[in-house]
């Protein structure tokens, strides 16, 4: 019996065996949020730590539709201000809309927790509490990537704007080819 080809390039590059972390596949789904609430996905993202970062944001309503999109430039920045600017934009955007029950979900859990605690950083403490009191509910919740992964295309196109430029889009842009859809199942590994 001949051993398995795997094995033979092992061997030739005198590799030998590894042990690995074992790693579990975890099947998780998007959902729309309930009747009267708007849903906010968010991401911040930094190339390097500090880096060129930006924000993308995509809101959509209980039928799984498409609001609009934005993106938004932040210069050079760490990752953990990209992401606490990123939930405040969503705060921000929904407030300019009019919406008074909101869920803002981010993959931080960090920022979702020092924002559920009411220590919001220096640097956007005015902007927060100017917008705080317009809403009747606000949710803040923690969500994996894999399930917003348009926040963070978006995110990722915002890198390459100027500190402080936004492209806000209505509905669906163009741009994002791919969007989470409700009774789908997304991967991840824990």
């Amino acid at each position: 019996m001949e051993p398995r080809i795997d094995f033979q390039v092992l061997s030739f590059f005198k590799i030998g065996n590894r042990k690995i972390k074992y790693n579990c596949i975890k099947e998780i789904y998007w959902q729309a949020p309930e009747t009267d609430f708007t849903l906010y996905c968010c991401a911040g993202v930094s190339f390097g730590d500090p880096g060129k970062a930006g924000v993308g944001i995509i809101a959509r309503d209980c039928r799984s539709q498409v609001i609009g999109t934005l993106t938004g430039g932040l210069g050079i920045t760490p990752s953990s201000i990209a992401d606490a600017f990123a939930i405040l934009c969503s705060i921000e955007w929904d407030a300019f809309n009019g919406s008074t029950k909101v869920i803002i979900q981010s993959s931080s859990n960090t920022t979702i927790e020092m924002f559920k605690s009411g220590d919001i950083p220096w640097y956007i403490r005015v902007r927060w509490l100017k917008v705080i009191d317009k809403f009747e509910k606000m949710e803040l919740l923690h969500c994996i990537k894999e399930v917003k992964f348009s926040a963070i295309t978006l995110a990722t196109n915002g890198v390459g704007l100027k500190a402080g430029e936004r492209n806000i889009h209505i509905g669906r842009p163009p741009s994002l080819k791919r969007i989470e859809l409700p009774r789908v199942a997304y991967y991840y590994l824990c």
